[in-house]
C-alpha cells in the first residue's frame, strides 16, 4: 500500500491535509492555464469571498464534496479553461436572503453554550424517540429559544453544529471568520450583483467595517462581531440602516 492510500485510510489523504486556504491556491495552479493568466489573478483577488462561502457550505457537503476543489466543481466548469464562477452566492442560488439565513444560522451554532445545547438536543431526542417530526415546536418547551432557532438548531446534525462553532465561535481564526463573513454580507445588494471589494463603494464599506471592528475589540475584546452586525442589520441587503 502506497503512502498516499495510508493517509487516505487514516483520513489525511490528498487534498483533505491541506487547510482551506492550501486548497484554495492548490485548485488556482491546477485549473487555469500555466503563465500569465488574467482569470487567474481575479480567481485569487476573490479568496475571502469563495473561502468564507465555502466555511458556511462546508458543514453541509454531502459524499464526494468533501474539500474546497469538490466544492468548486459544483459552481463552475473546470473544462472550459476559463472558470465561470460567481463568488457571493452561486452556493445558494445567488439568493442575498438565503445567504443571510445561512449565516444567522452559522452565528446562532457558534454561540449555544454546553447547558443551552444540552436543553435543544434533549428536544430532540425526545422528538425522535417518540416517533415526532423532528420540526415539531412547542413555544412553552423550549424557551427562551424561538421556533426560528429551533429550526436553525434540528435542520443539520451534531458534527456539522460542532464545524460551524469551531469555523466561528471557538476557533484559533474565529474572529477573522466572523469579520470574512460580515463582510461579505455587508457588500450584498437587492437587485443585483454585490459591490466588488475593489469597487469604490465595497472599499469604503470595507474600511468602515474595520473601523468598527477595530473599535469593538479595544472596548470590548469579547465582542462577537458576527453577532453584533447580525443584531443591527435586517434582510439580505446587509448594510447598517
Amino acid at each position: 500500500m502506497g503512502m498516499q492510500n495510508i493517509m487516505q485510510g487514516a483520513g489525511y489523504g490528498g487534498f483533505t491535509a491541506l487547510t482551506p486556504e492550501e486548497q484554495f491556491y492548490q485548485y488556482g495552479l491546477g485549473a487555469f492555464r500555466p503563465g500569465a493568466n488574467r482569470v487567474r489573478e481575479a480567481f485569487y483577488q476573490a479568496q475571502n469571498p469563495l473561502l468564507t462561502q465555502y466555511a458556511l457550505a462546508e458543514p453541509r457537503l454531502g459524499v464526494g464534496t468533501e474539500n474546497f476543489a469538490d466544492w468548486m466543481d459544483l459552481m463552475g466548469d473546470r473544462g472550459t479553461g476559463a472558470l465561470a464562477y460567481n463568488p457571493y452566492g452561486t452556493t445558494y442560488g445567488g439568493d442575498p436572503q438565503t445567504l443571510r439565513g445561512r449565516a444567522e444560522q452559522a452565528s446562532f451554532l457558534a454561540g449555544l453554550t454546553g447547558t443551552a445545547e444540552s436543553a435543544l438536543a434533549e428536544r430532540l431526542r425526545t422528538n425522535l424517540l417518540a416517533g415526532v417530526d423532528p420540526g415539531t415546536y412547542e413555544s412553552g418547551d423550549l424557551d427562551p429559544f424561538s421556533q426560528e432557532e429551533w429550526e436553525r438548531y434540528y435542520q443539520i446534525g451534531g458534527p456539522e453544529r460542532a464545524l460551524y462553532r469551531q469555523t466561528f465561535g471557538t476557533g484559533e481564526d474565529a474572529a477573522q471568520q466572523q469579520a470574512n463573513l460580515v463582510q461579505l454580507l455587508a457588500l450584498q445588494r437587492a437587485g443585483g450583483d454585490p459591490y466588488g471589494a475593489g469597487s469604490r463603494m465595497g472599499q469604503a464599506i470595507t474600511r468602515q467595517l474595520g473601523g468598527i471592528r477595530s473599535y469593538l475589540e479595544a472596548t470590548d475584546p469579547e465582542t462577537n462581531f458576527l453577532d453584533w452586525y447580525i443584531d443591527r442589520t435586517t434582510g439580505g441587503t446587509g448594510w447598517l440602516g
